[in-house]
């Protein structure tokens, strides 16, 4: 089990590893299984999951920096390490009985549908789960699944505290089928997301956790930060810093070498001043975040994350996402025509960059959210 720091560093090394797998993960629409012996084995898709099961517990500020670190190599494999989180997160509500056995088979990826039509029916012991997610990250590679559905009795939606009772079903893989869905995706590739289906498994009670009541059974700092934090959008903004000081890094090399017409394009003061400006908006948003990070992780050591350190982590998650994007679009078009010549990582992380953001714009309230709670307002969705 590595520590933090440990974690860090590990996503720092397999920048290599990464990079030269790309292309198979493009061409493969999955991600390459070098990439993911390697994310198993330095412990990243399990680095939220709790330490009774051997994970790392990692400290948000930690948490962040791997993110921003597989973002510069390859946001595909940072969207595996992000969506297997929400598993990990889960687990610390689960009994021992049902929590271990998840964990001794491969350590993740884990797979994650946000959006799924998965139907609990009532039986005994626990319920008998149908249903299809038509996107799971990682799922042809994932030993379990975490899907989101509705409990159903006797023929109706029951209700937990007047709301419909919404649920995470863990399943097995042996639980689901894949249906090749992702070839045609024009973004994120490496993902591999694509759909899975249950047919009538049965998923027992205590492999399943209440979203509108979830048990907590470990308490521990990190399972008191939300786990839309550890995979939405504080970590996607991670990631798209990531790409974007890779794109700078890229641009900067690019333009030192090529000429554009007569006019040598390392020597034009437009374009010096356009890449400074890049490099320190990079450096500016990767120092928020973790000044945000270490705000939010001080706040939730003595007990739940306050609602005025939610509105910070997602004001200032939303505001990078939407500036990174401009700053990636800048970039493009500062290259020139070494922009459309080729295929080119800055071409590449502007895609994945909008294809991140527009699988998070249905949580934008959140900034919303934490403008009311500036001016002493309550938020107005349940997820804060």
């Amino acid at each position: 089990m590595a520590n933090s720091t440990e974690l860090v560093a590990a996503a720092r090394d397999l920048r290599g590893t990464i990079d030269a797998s790309r292309a198979w993960a493009d061409e493969h629409a999955r991600m390459a299984p070098e990439v993911v012996q390697a994310l198993r084995d330095a412990g990243l898709f399990t680095m939220i999951a709790p330490r009774d099961v051997g994970g790392a517990e990692v400290a948000f500020p930690e948490g962040i920096a791997v993110f921003e670190e597989l973002g510069y190599s390859d946001p595909s494999a940072a969207w595996h390490v992000a969506n297997s989180a929400a598993l990990c997160s889960a687990a610390a509500g689960l009994a021992a009985d049902a929590r271990d056995p998840i964990f001794t088979a491969e350590p993740g990826p884990f797979g994650f549908a946000g959006v799924t039509t998965i139907r609990g029916e009532v039986v005994e012991g626990g319920f008998r789960a149908s249903g299809r997610a038509p996107f799971m990250t990682g799922v042809n590679d994932a030993p379990w699944g975490l899907f989101h559905g509705e409990v159903h009795e006797k023929g109706a939606v029951r209700e937990q505290d007047g709301l419909p009772d919404t649920r995470q079903f863990i399943l097995p893989a042996s639980d689901f089928t894949v249906e090749s869905t992702w070839a045609a995706a024009r973004a994120m590739r490496g993902t591999g997301s694509d759909a899975a289906t249950v047919e009538d498994a049965f998923v027992p009670e205590g492999r399943t956790r209440s979203t509108i009541k979830p048990a907590v059974v470990i308490d521990r700092p990190v399972f008191r930060i939300p786990v839309l934090a550890h995979m939405g959008p504080p970590a996607s903004a991670a990631i798209l810093v990531g790409i974007s000081r890779r794109a700078t890094d890229e641009t900067a090399r690019r333009l030192a070498a090529r000429t554009s017409g007569s006019i040598i394009a390392r020597d034009r003061v437009r374009f010096h001043q356009r890449l400074g400006e890049a490099t320190a908006a990079v450096e500016v948003y990767s120092a928020g975040l973790q000044a945000m990070a270490k705000s939010v992780w001080a706040d939730v050591q003595t007990g739940d994350l306050s609602q005025p350190a939610q509105a910070s982590m997602y004001a200032t998650s939303f505001w990078i996402m939407d500036q990174t994007r401009a700053l990636l679009s800048d970039l493009l078009l500062l290259m020139g025509s070494a922009f459309y010549a080729s295929a080119n990582p800055v071409e590449a992380g502007l895609g994945d960059a909008h294809a991140i953001c527009a699988s998070l714009e249905k949580w934008r309230g959140l900034q919303e959210g934490a403008g009311r709670v500036r001016l002493g307002l309550g938020p107005q969705l349940p997820s804060f």
